[in-house]
């Protein structure tokens, strides 16, 4: 699809050799699909994947995939790539680019930058609501899986900038009692609600110790 000289066709009836593909092609034929829509995406985090043992770190080891985490929407959601070092993203400063230029153009014949943490790429999005749900399941695992990620780079029982983290009954706790103060609600004491005086309660003690004097 990528080698040089390759027609891409579009959704207008517009085609063009992959090489000269400009960023008012893909809005173009965004613009009239009735299946997807274009929208901007911005690298967070770039992984190299090694050969053997299927991790993310192994020196002298060739690197032929990378994973590629981004952020897209203004809703600043989450999801992943996995794709080979010579693949093509359409950056919207640069054009085409890729985590390996020179792999890709020994490849394809195209020429490219290289991508790099904070770039902004396009990419296409369901249109529909079911596609977008299933997109959404797969956002909430991702992010799941970052956020275990970053966890587990910090030091137990503490967050990132060193402060002590709480475990999430109490920042759920904290919350509820925030919310609380500042809307004026009713709230709950440390003995559990057996502290709480109904108004009637101060009431009726007062006026029996009117009537005992």
């Amino acid at each position: 699809m990528f080698l040089r000289g390759s027609m891409i066709s579009f959704q207008n009836g517009v085609k063009k050799p992959v090489e000269e593909v400009r960023l008012e092609d893909f809005l173009r034929t965004a613009a009239i699909s009735p299946d997807v829509r274009l929208t901007e995406a911005q690298t967070r985090r770039i992984t190299p994947r090694y050969s053997s043992g299927g991790g993310d770190s192994g020196p002298g080891e060739p690197c032929k995939k990378i994973l590629v985490r981004f952020t897209y929407d203004q809703q600043q959601r989450y999801s992943a790539l996995e794709t080979t070092i010579d693949y093509p993203f359409f950056v919207t400063t640069k054009g085409w680019a890729s985590y390996s230029p020179d792999r890709t153009f020994a490849n394809y014949g195209l020429e490219c930058a290289r991508i790099e943490l904070g770039d902004v790429f396009i990419v296409l999005v369901p249109r529909h609501q079911s596609g977008e749900r299933q997109l959404l399941l797969e956002e909430e695992e991702e992010e799941e899986e970052v956020q275990k990620e970053q966890e587990d780079e910090m030091p137990v029982g503490y967050a990132a900038g060193g402060s002590k983290r709480r475990p999430d009954s109490q920042r759920r706790g904290s919350a509820k009692r925030k919310l609380t103060e500042q809307h004026g609600l009713p709230g709950s004491s440390a003995g559990g609600g057996n502290n709480h005086h109904h108004p009637t309660d101060r009431k009726r003690r007062t006026a029996s110790s009117d009537s005992m004097e």
